[in-house]
């Protein structure tokens, strides 16, 4: 399972952006192995329109299961939902990726190795 979150930079300790489309990075973290990467989200940043459904995009190819962020738009939630993504909003700017994942972790009751 893959997860990524809205990120404010290119850490694990780094912010999280509360916007979904229009956040800088998104965190990608391999649930099984413990791997991260983080997605340049930079060219949806000032987007006119389609930011979000640009970013589901992005997060599907990169085969990801689930999203959290601090909200998700009406359109960007439509396209999560036709792409079959999993999301939870919520998540302030004033908290770290790190500590917004071991959240999601243990209300999810899932392991993940190096958290």
């Amino acid at each position: 399972m893959k997860i990524a979150i809205s990120s404010q930079d290119q850490t694990l300790h780094s912010l999280v952006d509360e916007r979904f489309g229009r956040a800088q990075y998104f965190l990608i973290l391999d649930a099984s192995s413990g791997e991260v990467e983080f997605l340049d989200n930079s060219k949806n940043c000032n987007a006119a329109q389609g930011a979000g459904i640009n970013a589901v995009q992005m997060l599907t190819d990169k085969n990801v299961t689930w999203v959290l962020t601090g909200h998700i738009g009406p359109k960007a939630l439509a396209a999560l939902d036709v792409a079959n993504l999993k999301y939870q909003e919520g998540f302030k700017s004033s908290m770290l990726c790190i500590d917004a994942l071991r959240k999601f972790s243990e209300d999810k009751q899932i392991k993940i190795p190096n958290l």
